[in-house]
């Protein structure tokens, strides 16, 4: 029956009158979530992946309609209990610690000391961003597995993915769209 129902929404049109309805100035979460929704009806993408600290992104996500499943991948575990409660999302909880130390290979450290000091970034700094950017890149390979062994997409399929530009809450504003491997 709940199958039938969602069937026999017009996801388009319902996204396009809550966008219209959507009173401006946003602010960058709202913007990046309409634009997820936007980027997942034009590629006919089969899930959204959200990195999510609080939750906010997803929920913003599932407040206008997609058809996409909405993966949110979090390490709260309260948070993704909170997400279930709220249309198409599907919580994937990440107890792993945050990644640590991405370059052990101390040989690398005199080039990249020449770029960072370019855009006045210390060793440290870029270090550190880069564990994060290989713990973003290790959180949705986990999330396009569980959306596979769930069934929610296969490979070669359009997926959504909604992150923050840097580590921390209130940061989501970088949308990409990948290909299911």
């Amino acid at each position: 029956i709940a199958r039938e129902a969602e069937a026999c929404l017009f996801h388009r049109e319902l996204f396009e009158n809550l966008r219209y309805f959507t009173k401006p100035p946003l602010d960058q979460i709202q913007s990046s979530a309409i634009a997820a929704v936007e980027a997942a009806f034009r590629s006919f993408a089969s899930i959204i992946i959200v990195l999510t600290h609080s939750g906010r992104s997803a929920r913003l996500i599932s407040q206008y309609r997609p058809r996409a499943v909405i993966m949110a991948v979090t390490r709260s575990l309260q948070v993704a209990r909170q997400l279930h409660l709220y249309r198409g999302c599907c919580p994937v909880y990440i107890d792993t610690p945050v990644m640590q130390k991405a370059y052990d290979n101390q040989s690398l450290l005199p080039d990249m000391e020449v770029q960072f000091k370019q855009h006045n970034i210390s060793t440290s700094q870029a270090l550190a961003m880069s564990d994060w950017l290989l713990d973003v890149d290790s959180r949705v390979s986990d999330a396009i597995k569980a959306a596979k062994d769930r069934g929610f997409c296969s490979s070669g399929d359009a997926v959504i993915v909604v992150t923050g530009w840097r580590p921390g809450l209130g940061t989501t504003n970088t949308l990409r769209i990948i290909y299911a491997d």
